[in-house]
């Protein structure tokens, strides 16, 4: 039986060693922060970060689609030992990459405060402590994945997380990795396509608009343009230059004073204007009135190679009631038809309704000139060319 005990006792004694000699290894906690996307605007030819572009994020419209810096969040728990807490220790944790130097290109933050180079200060307590630490990454490291350690120091802490700190200086706690990518933002670069478009749709109007302006300007000025009329318009200044060009499009030819304007040929000129009108083209009116064009002479149109009738008449001889009217606000011009009309039927041989009659059928029209004639011309030519007519000099004469 002695025997017996004396084999046990020995056994423990040989065991005590292995047991005392077994060195307890330090308890490491891993945080991952996980990974984030960084939606990159600035990328291949734009990687130069372009100042002009760069300003453009602020604007209101993209100022909501300016992609942020990533920060990526987690939450620890700190444990202290009964000895710390006793001691009333506070720990200084400091957030470093593996070699234990400071971090670049990326801020922290515990509970929100940003932490700088001295780290950051808890007190021990025997309730486990809740810290919130962000990573904030400088978009600058691009694609990356980082690891580093948390470190603790303090004056007689000698405990944190059932981590042993056998002296004062900083011992690693626990540590940490993250990762950031590179996304693309497709809305953001939609949006600065659409306003690209749209500058270059202003652009291009703006330089149309230039180029048809200076072409207008270019034009009027080497057109030669009818000369103003010698009797003036109602002002007596001369006819403004819209009142000496048709209506309808065309070119001018010849010379300054003695023109011709060439209608475009496929163009309806009294289209939807004069129902009692067929609906015939520049083209057929001319042909029909075996012309090539509207001649001009000293600022208004010579119709003399249209004229059916023609007569002249001395405006001083007419009656004080005609005269009148030429004078009045609606410058009436009846009676002074009335007059051509009997003065033309008498001239011709014929009674005036027989001349109404041709007229109506012919579709004339009477023309004043300034040389004192009235002219029966067709109406579809003579309505759409603007001019003031011989009785402007009547006008300008009397008034």
């Amino acid at each position: 039986m002695k025997s017996k005990l004396l084999i046990v006792l020995f056994g423990v004694i040989l065991l005590m060693p292995c047991v005392s000699c077994k060195k307890e290894e330090p308890t490491i906690i891993s945080v991952d922060f996980g990974e984030g996307k960084y939606k990159e605007p600035f990328r291949g030819f734009l990687s130069s970060h372009p100042q002009w572009l760069v300003a453009t994020l602020d604007w209101p419209v993209l100022r909501s689609l300016r992609p942020d810096t990533l920060v990526l969040t987690k939450t620890i728990e700190l444990e202290f030992n009964e000895d710390a807490v006793r001691s009333n220790s506070e720990a200084v944790i400091q957030f470093v990459d593996d070699s234990c130097n400071r971090l670049e290109g990326v801020k922290v933050f515990c509970n929100g405060l940003p932490i700088g180079k001295e780290g950051f200060r808890i007190k021990a307590s025997l309730e486990p402590q809740q810290v919130k630490i962000s990573y904030k990454i400088d978009p600058l490291k691009k694609t990356c994945s980082e690891t580093g350690l948390f470190i603790v120091s303090g004056v007689e802490l000698d405990e944190v997380n059932k981590v042993k700190l056998y002296s004062e200086a900083p011992q690693s706690v626990a540590d940490w990795t993250f990762s950031q990518n590179i996304g693309c933002p497709w809305l953001l670069w939609l949006v600065w396509l659409i306003m690209a478009l749209i500058i270059i749709a202003i652009i291009v109007l703006i330089i149309v608009f230039l180029v048809k302006g200076i072409g207008a300007i270019i034009k009027n000025v080497s057109m030669p343009n009818p000369a103003p009329t010698s009797f003036g318009s109602r002002n007596g200044s001369g006819l403004p230059l819209n009142r000496r060009i048709p209506k309808n499009e065309g070119h001018w030819t010849g010379e300054p004073g003695n023109s011709k304007w060439i209608p475009n040929p496929n163009h309806h000129p009294h289209k939807g204007i004069y129902s009692n009108m067929n609906d015939k083209t520049w083209e057929q009116i001319l042909k029909e009135n075996n012309i090539d064009g509207i001649n001009f002479k000293n600022g208004e149109p010579n119709f003399d190679n249209l004229a059916k009738y023609e007569t002249n008449v001395d405006y001083n001889s007419l009656s004080d009631k005609i005269k009148e009217q030429l004078l009045s606000e609606k410058r009436e011009r009846s009676g002074l038809h009335d007059y051509v009309y009997d003065k033309i039927a008498r001239e011709q041989g014929i009674t005036r309704e027989r001349l109404i009659e041709i007229k109506e059928k012919l579709n004339l029209v009477p023309h004043e000139t300034s040389d004192g004639r009235v002219l029966l011309v067709p109406r579809e030519i003579h309505d759409n060319i603007i001019h003031e007519g011989g009785v402007a000099l009547f006008r300008a004469l009397f008034s």
